[in-house]
């Protein structure tokens, strides 16, 4: 009977830990691989000088779910020759795929502009 309890135990475990297993860590490069390939973020950057600025893991809440979620966030620079480059935040799900772009700043100051957010999913 003990023997049930252990089976049980550890059929358990693995299935809990299964769903941690599938999730995919990204490198630097791969983000922006995935950035690059997105559409959306091709027609932003359109032939300008991009840099990258940071990337790494963040906590967002999806438009109609009350539960954060954790996605990559990729901050990039695009120099489009204006008087500050633009800069904006891209969030990444862990399936790879682009779910939101969120310009920072525009193209004035900083200190007046309210970010402006441009919802990819759904």
């Amino acid at each position: 009977m003990i023997y049930h309890h252990i089976l049980l135990f550890f059929f358990v475990a693995i299935i809990l830990s299964s769903g941690c297993i599938s999730e995919k860590e990204f490198s630097g490069d791969e983000l922006t691989t995935i950035i690059l390939d997105d559409p959306e973020v091709a027609s932003l950057i359109n032939g300008y000088e991009y840099e990258i600025l940071d990337y790494g893991l963040a906590q967002y809440y999806a438009p109609g779910e009350s539960d954060k979620q954790e996605v990559y966030i990729v901050k990039i620079s695009i120099d489009t020759g204006q008087k500050r480059p633009i800069l904006y935040s891209i969030l990444i799900d862990y399936s790879g795929k682009v779910i939101q772009i969120g310009s920072e700043f525009g193209t004035i100051d900083p200190a007046t502009v309210d970010p402006g957010i441009i919802n990819k999913s759904k």
